[in-house]
């Protein structure tokens, strides 16, 4: 099991970072623009 894991972790991290990322990024952003635009 931890073999098979082991065998191929640079893309399963390059793909899990890249949607953590973009996931932090777009809910960081809609907060930002929550808080430039109160009544919007």
């Amino acid at each position: 099991m931890f073999e098979d894991f082991l065998g191929e972790p640079i893309l399963d991290w390059k793909v899990i970072i890249i949607l953590v990322a973009g996931f932090t990024v777009g809910v960081l952003y809609g907060l930002w623009v929550k808080k430039r635009n109160p009544k919007s």
